[in-house]
């Protein structure tokens, strides 16, 4: 997407107070192609991290009052905190017309929450989007917010050559590392495009390139060779990639092994002794599994309180239509 069109998707949100903005980006298929989609034809969906809930939605509901479900009556402490306490921390106003007459979709997140999904995968909700190529529309505010960032993306790669064979395609990686926070989520089997993860990769694979080869050219148990990927199977690699997973992700490791073999055993027992298991891959997959299941529906049920009956209606059905499309 060139300049010009980055500062038209920029110039969507530039409504919002700017004052607490610490990082913007558009994602989905209102700003980043999709096969056999039209851009300008979907709502854009944009995360915005703030430093500080509060003062940010007393500002916004001067400005933006209309953006706001019947919760705006609650207030911009009560707004902060329902954002702040529940699910993945993200608050999202839909279904917003702006002047230009394009529909957008806002997802407000403390920079201090989107940091530890970043790092920790505790949600894998705003992190998960970010496994995929985005809209950066402002630059992160801080250097702790960009090494999370950076490590958000490496922890992608490890989780995704875990869940690969041997060898396997550039293609077929970052179909993977795009399938990562669509593992559990409910959405995936209703109310979603059955083919959309294709359609993400097809249409942004130059894109998946410029964002993950750094990290592959970077990693010794990686070869890459044209489109083909080689990687290290022993059981040495495989063990590399379980200790630089995720918090979240390792703790439900360790909490799957113990409850199944029935004594609890240190974190370190846990990845040694799944590096030697042939099923590392489905354990793998299980927690992270476990993770986007829970976020996903919780997330969820707050949406439909911050977006309101009517709108949750209207939305639900688009999701729905496009589903049909794909089938």
């Amino acid at each position: 997407m060139d300049t010009a069109n980055v500062e038209e998707v920029k110039q969507l949100i530039s409504c919002l107070p700017q004052e607490t903005i610490d990082l913007a980006f558009a994602y989905g298929s209102g700003a980043m192609p999709q096969t056999s989609s039209d851009l300008k034809n979907n709502m854009v969906d944009f995360i915005v991290a703030v430093s500080d809930a509060e003062a940010f939605h007393r500002e916004n509901l001067k400005r933006n009052r209309r953006h706001y479900s019947a919760i705006k009556y609650f207030g911009a402490i009560a707004n902060a905190n329902f954002q702040r306490k529940y699910a993945a921390h993200v608050f999202y106003n839909t279904l917003v017309k702006t002047e230009n007459g394009r529909e957008i979709k806002y997802g407000l997140i403390e920079t201090g929450h989107l940091i530890a999904d970043l790092l920790d995968w505790d949600y894998l909700y705003v992190s998960g989007r970010l496994h995929k190529p985005t809209l950066r529309l402002t630059e992160p505010k801080s250097m702790e917010l960009e090494s999370a960032l950076d490590v958000n993306l490496k922890s992608a790669v490890h989780a995704a050559l875990l869940l690969l064979p041997e060898s396997f395609t550039l293609e077929q990686l970052f179909t993977k590392i795009s399938s990562i926070s669509y593992q559990g989520d409910f959405r995936s089997t209703v109310g979603e495009d059955r083919n959309k993860v294709a359609k993400i990769v097809k249409a942004n694979m130059s894109r998946f390139d410029a964002l993950y080869k750094p990290y592959l050219a970077a990693n010794e148990r990686v070869v890459v060779n044209g489109q083909r990927v080689e990687q290290d199977g022993s059981t040495t690699a495989v063990y590399h990639h379980l200790n630089l997973l995720p918090s979240a992700v390792l703790w439900r490791l360790q909490e799957s092994v113990n409850r199944r073999q029935m004594w609890n055993r240190d974190l370190e027992e846990v990845i040694f002794s799944l590096a030697h298991r042939r099923d590392y891959s489905t354990a793998v997959y299980s927690a992270i599994n476990s993770i986007v299941r829970h976020s996903s529906r919780t997330q969820s049920v707050k949406n439909i309180v911050t977006a309101g009956v009517w709108k949750t209606t209207v939305y639900a059905l688009r999701k729905l239509g496009k589903m049909a499309r794909s089938m």
